[in-house]
């Protein structure tokens, strides 16, 4: 039995636009456009990020840590991200108490460097991670956690928007 060509094309470019990251069409999760934001409001480093979203600081004895989530932590939206800015950052590592079903490599930029993000597919939940060596106690670790590669995808594209202003 021959399989139907059209059927095969029209699933083919299902899958093609499903998956293209389209950045003209509206956020399906949050209703809010981007904005710039500051990490902080003396922070020289600002990112493009969902208006509804925060960004909070925490800060240990010589690192800080950005974290952006939603601000109504009811609504999970695509899920949450982070930047380390410190000089050991800890490299995410497979979570042993979910089944993994798929670990890649994909290629990508921070601060306009070339980067590699790593993901761990659990099924119902992703997570991302980078970590980009700016010198030797100049490191930035960027993370991110979502239900889906959607949402990885756009947490991603949020924190690869990272870039320093004077």
């Amino acid at each position: 039995m021959k399989p139907n060509i059209f059927f095969v094309l029209i699933t083919s470019s299902g899958i093609l636009f499903s998956c293209s990251g389209d950045i003209h069409s509206p956020n399906k999760i949050s209703s809010k456009q981007k904005v710039e934001k500051r990490l902080t409001k003396d922070s020289k480093y600002q990112i493009l990020v969902w208006d509804d979203y925060k960004i909070q600081e925490s800060n240990g004895p010589d690192f800080t840590v950005y974290h952006i989530f939603p601000a109504d932590t009811t609504d999970k939206k695509f899920g949450n991200a982070g930047l380390y800015f410190g000089g050991h950052p800890q490299r995410i590592q497979p979570d042993s108490d979910k089944k993994l079903i798929k670990d890649t490599l994909i290629a990508g930029t921070l601060l306009n460097k070339k980067i590699s993000w790593t993901l761990f597919d659990y099924g119902s939940s992703i997570s991302a991670e980078t970590i980009l060596e700016m010198g030797d106690y100049d490191k930035i670790s960027a993370f991110a956690f979502g239900r889906s590669y959607s949402d990885i995808d756009s947490l991603i594209k949020v924190l690869e928007s990272l870039e320093q202003k004077e």
